[in-house]
C-alpha cells in the first residue's frame, strides 16, 4: 500500500509540475501609466517641459516637428509557445499648441486599434540567389594570397 501511495505522490507532483508549467505569462509592455499623472497635467495651463518631467519621455515623438507625444503601454497574455494575446492597450497623446502649451490630452484604447494587413510581395534583388552547399563552400580556393595585389 505505501508504494502505491508513494506513485500515486508522484504522478501527482508531476501532473501539478506539467499544469503549472503550462499556465499563462502576463506581460506589461511600454509605458506603465499613472492615473494620478495624466489627471495632474490640465489643458492650457501645463507646458511641454512639464510634460516631459510628470509624464517621463514620450514613447513615440514626431519625426517631423509635430507637436504631439504619444505615450504607449499595454499588456500581454502569452500561454506557452502560442503568439501573445493583446489584453489592454492604453495610448495617451498631449498635442501641444505653438506657445508649447498642452492643447489636448486624447486617450486610446484597444477599441480604437484598425488591422493592419502586410504586404506578402517580395521585392526581388540583382544577382544570383545561392544555396545552402554555396554559402558555406563558395569562398574555398577564392583567396588573394599575401602581398598580390587584386
Amino acid at each position: 500500500m505505501a508504494e502505491y501511495l508513494g506513485f500515486r505522490g508522484i504522478m501527482v507532483a508531476v501532473g501539478m509540475l506539467a499544469v503549472s508549467a503550462c499556465s499563462a505569462n502576463v506581460d506589461q509592455r511600454g509605458y506603465i501609466f499613472d492615473n494620478e499623472k495624466v489627471a495632474s497635467i490640465q489643458v492650457g495651463e501645463v507646458l511641454r517641459q512639464d510634460v516631459a518631467r510628470v509624464m517621463g519621455s514620450p514613447t513615440i515623438l514626431p519625426v517631423s516637428g509635430g507637436n504631439v507625444w504619444y505615450y504607449v503601454g499595454g499588456e500581454t497574455e502569452r500561454f506557452a509557445f502560442f503568439e501573445p494575446t493583446i489584453l489592454e492597450r492604453k495610448i495617451v497623446a498631449f498635442r501641444f499648441g505653438e506657445d508649447g502649451f498642452v492643447e489636448s490630452i486624447e486617450t486610446y484604447g484597444l477599441e480604437d486599434g484598425v488591422e493592419v494587413s502586410f504586404a506578402e510581395d517580395v521585392t526581388p534583388s540583382r544577382g544570383r540567389d545561392l544555396g545552402i552547399f554555396e554559402e558555406i563552400f563558395g569562398n574555398i580556393g577564392r583567396f588573394t594570397p599575401a602581398g598580390v595585389q587584386p
